[in-house]
């Protein structure tokens, strides 16, 4: 029943983006851009059906998506995965026929999918049974370096899905394997706070903001979280950078530091999948109303990173694009 009333929103948004300017403008915008990936990423599995009404095997859909615009292909592969997962075929994601530019979506797409399956079987079993089996699940199907695109969307399923549970899953993860994916779930709770409904009308523009500084309890945890953040800001409105612009001007500076790598690893996602386009140039050479603040957040950070993790992120190491592992500059 939601889907209508979102797309009915999501066309109200595009036309309202244009009668309003300044923040306003911008602040609909940015909930139209939210609503076409929405969009995207659920009509997925429809839009990549067979002409003959046959559903698509998982390598005939991937291959379908390629075929789409830079933008619609990326959420449609996201959406693609997320629905095989769903079905059961998160094991393909290590066949060698798969093209590399599609990789780092159909691993968010599955993970999500089997993050959704634990979050769901901790209402029925213990925690600490769904999230073991989650994690078997995602090293199972990836290679070494990759699986950290997967792991992370257990934050961002439990904060969509379970937000009650976070806190639990948090501590449980703490303790879990030394405490190392704790990093991926903030990250991932992150990302979440982009896209919940409670923060999806322009007129909440700080909400998410100040959700990730209150919701980690740890230093590590909000440094993930606001580079989730900052890593869907990005991703989601890189066709207009006026968004990302204003989400930096309500950062701190301890943030900011943390937004530039959630900011730098999202432009490697998007490099990886679609090359170095003209959205990508248009985005570095966004002329800001703070012209310094753009070029220390974005622009140098982003090609620190493009120089250092773009060759790693083809050979299949990727996973770091979705923690901080260990705060350092990017």
């Amino acid at each position: 029943m939601l889907s209508p009333a979102l797309g009915l929103l999501r066309g109200s948004a595009g036309t309202l983006a244009t009668l309003f300017d300044n923040r306003g403008g911008i602040a609909w915008q940015e909930l139209a851009d939210k609503l076409e990936v929405y969009g995207d990423f659920e009509r997925a599995a429809a839009l990549l059906e067979g002409l003959d009404g046959r559903r698509l095997t998982f390598f005939e859909g991937v291959a379908r998506a390629r075929t789409l615009d830079p933008w619609t292909r990326l959420w449609v592969l996201e959406g693609w995965g997320y629905a095989s997962g769903r079905a059961g075929a998160e094991d393909l994601l290590s066949d060698p026929s798969l093209p590399a530019p599609a990789m780092i979506p159909l691993h968010t797409g599955v993970g999500l999918a089997l993050a959704a399956r634990a979050v769901e079987e901790a209402d029925r079993v213990s925690l600490d049974s769904a999230v073991r089996a989650f994690t078997v699940r995602c090293r199972a199907a990836v290679r070494p370096g990759a699986e950290e695109a997967m792991l992370e969307a257990l934050g961002l399923a439990a904060r969509t899905l379970r937000p009650e549970r976070v806190s639990e899953i948090a501590r449980f993860l703490g303790s879990f394997e030394g405490g190392s994916l704790a990093s991926c779930f903030w990250h991932g709770v992150g990302r979440a706070l982009y896209f919940v409904p409670s923060h999806l009308l322009p007129w909440n523009g700080t909400g998410a903001i100040s959700e990730a500084r209150g919701e980690p309890p740890s230093a590590a945890g909000r440094l993930n979280a606001m580079a989730g953040l900052a890593w869907a800001t990005t991703l989601v409105g890189l066709r207009h950078p006026e968004t990302l612009d204003r989400f930096l001007g309500r950062c701190g500076e301890c943030e900011g530091q943390a937004a530039e790598h959630g900011i730098a690893a999202a432009v490697v996602v998007w490099v990886h999948s679609n090359g170095r386009d003209t959205i990508l140039e248009r985005f570095l050479g966004y002329r800001s109303t703070d012209p310094v603040r753009w070029r220390h957040c974005v622009v140098e950070p982003c090609e620190r990173a493009l120089a250092r993790q773009l060759a790693p992120a083809v050979a299949g190491r990727f996973g770091d694009l979705f923690r901080v592992a260990e705060w350092s500059a990017p």
